[in-house]
């Protein structure tokens, strides 16, 4: 070494690791030999089974969708909705064991495994640290809210398709989640009416179109129908609706004297259910023959 040489820096810190400029310039010089993400391939460990993630989850408005993002593993996923005739759905699947690649501070490359179950538990609820989906967790040790997909319908399994009890008990922690929200939507809407716009939730609509009921907070959104007399675009099942010139269209009359709307004597002859149709051998011009 020249007498005047001198050393400007080192490739340690005092701790004794590379330091940042280190890490750095070895990183490039990796990318540049074998591209960024490179990992021997002989670390990858060959998968032995698999881990389906299913849906039983009801349509959602736009915007309300279910997302999870568990980065790196999963950077985000929106979580498959029940289409009509649909009894559950496919939402992902995942192999096991999991490889994630990763780097140590000199810069090196490796691979790390996981459990599949746990990645789709995690998917489920990241909340519940078993791997038992009927797990009740503690409330003193949840830390978040919202992130059990498990009450909306989300769950995992060995099998595909999965076991028709694991699709009852998918939907069953559904249906009890909802009726409890109405539940308690019910009981604050009488004790405390100003906390229930804090806590209605898109959840509390979604739970009571699948329940088919109605609230004050919440009115049954259903598809028009085509009215078979006039055309208009009517409620289902109408039994009569006003038409645009404010006459009255009528398709079922029995139900429409039954609710005070029109008497018995304006129902049309052909129309008129308690009439009786004639014996037979009082029609004239037949002949009976006994």
């Amino acid at each position: 070494m020249p007498a005047n040489a001198r050393i400007d820096s080192t490739s340690i810190d005092d701790s004794g690791n590379f330091n940042a400029r280190s890490m750095r310039e070895t990183r490039m010089a990796q990318e540049q030999d074998y591209g960024p993400d490179y990992v021997d391939p002989m670390q990858f460990r060959k998968p032995e089974y698999s881990v389906y993630v299913y849906s039983v989850v009801d349509p959602r408005p736009i915007g309300k969708k279910l997302r999870r993002a568990l980065p790196p593993l999963v950077p985000e996923m929106e979580i498959a909705e029940l289409k009509p005739g649909e009894t559950y759905t496919l939402v992902t699947t995942i192999s096991h064991p999991v490889n994630q690649p990763l780097m140590r501070e000199n810069g090196e490359r490796y691979l790390d495994s996981h459990d599949a179950r746990r990645l789709a538990m995690d998917l489920v609820n990241p909340d519940n640290l078993s791997l038992d989906q009927d797990k009740k967790i503690d409330p003193t040790k949840l830390y978040s809210e919202g992130n059990d997909f498990g009450k909306l319908g989300v769950f995992w399994s060995l099998h595909n398709p999965p076991k028709d009890e694991e699709i009852a008990k998918a939907i069953a922690r559904k249906e009890d989640f909802y009726r409890a929200r109405l539940d308690q939507a019910r009981v604050i809407e009488t004790s405390d009416p100003k906390a229930l716009y804090n806590y209605i939730s898109t959840t509390d609509h979604v739970a009571a179109d699948y329940f088919g009921e109605e609230f004050s907070w919440h009115r049954k959104s259903t598809k028009p129908e085509v009215c078979p007399n006039c055309g208009e675009a009517i409620k289902p099942g109408a039994a009569y609706h006003k038409m645009d010139d404010g006459t009255l269209c009528i398709n079922d009359w029995k139900r429409t004297v039954a609710a005070g709307v029109r008497q018995r004597n304006q129902v049309p002859i052909e129309k008129r259910w308690w009439v009786k149709e004639e014996p037979q051998s009082s029609r004239s011009g037949e002949t009976v023959v006994s």
